[in-house]
């Protein structure tokens, strides 16, 4: 029902009023929440991220008053990985609160963490679409046509649509080119900011060395290279 990519900020959920970026975040017509989390490096607790994030969505639901019973709708976490993070060889993994035998306690919340680098399938033994939806994901950058095992298929949508997304080599250069005038851009500024720092720090240094404070010290206030200060300290000498 609606579909909202990772440039939607969602700002409910926290005292603090975090935000929390998702790279993807979808309701289906059973008011379910979907958060949809591509990892590309290496991300450190990623389950409890996954538990932070969907936490949040579920306390967004919440409304004020007293009449609130805390009805609310399932929120669904799914993380696709370009790295391993759990010791076994299982590719995906699902989780929700359960009981120790098993049984399940709620359905707010569900997880399923999927390890790309596991799953290892062939084009020719792919059989089911979450065969096909992985094989994608893992090897999409790879491929230079849809697979015919694909033809007649959901996928074929987006087979055409990474087909439109790419570039000639006349469209590579003009988007280089713009961002190499971004870079050019920021190192300039950063150079105008780092030249204004830089005076500033040599007049604190000129200040202490009228202080006769001694060089080291202002070496280490200052966080100038010594041959810097020296060279304050000369400019002043010569001066006088």
């Amino acid at each position: 029902m609606d579909v909202q990519s990772r440039d939607k900020e969602f700002n409910d959920g926290s005292n603090e009023n975090r935000t929390t970026v998702f790279d993807l975040y979808c309701i289906d017509s059973a008011q379910r929440r979907f958060i949809i989390e591509v990892q590309l490096l290496m991300q450190e607790n990623i389950v409890n991220r996954a538990i932070y994030y969907a936490s949040q969505t579920v306390i967004a639901q919440g409304e004020r008053g007293q009449k609130y019973n805390y009805e609310l709708k399932p929120v669904v976490t799914v993380v696709f990985m370009e790295f391993n993070v759990f010791v076994d060889d299982r590719y995906i993994r699902r989780a929700k609160l359960r009981e120790i035998n098993g049984a399940s306690v709620s359905d707010v919340l569900s997880f399923a963490f999927v390890e790309l680098p596991k799953f290892n399938k062939p084009l020719d033994q792919l059989e089911t679409t979450l065969d096909k939806g992985l094989y994608v994901l893992k090897n999409m950058k790879n491929l230079t046509q849809m697979p015919k095992q694909y033809a007649n298929t959901v996928f074929e949508l987006l087979f055409s649509t990474a087909y439109l997304a790419k570039l000639s080599k006349e469209e590579q250069k003009m988007i280089d080119e713009a961002q190499k005038a971004k870079w050019d851009e920021y190192a300039i500024n950063k150079a105008a900011i780092d030249r204004g720092q830089n005076i500033a720090r040599c007049e604190i240094a000129k200040n202490m060395l009228l202080k006769n404070k001694p060089i080291e010290e202002i070496v280490e206030f200052t966080e100038l290279p010594e041959s810097d200060v020296l060279v304050v300290t000369r400019a002043m000498l010569a001066i006088k």
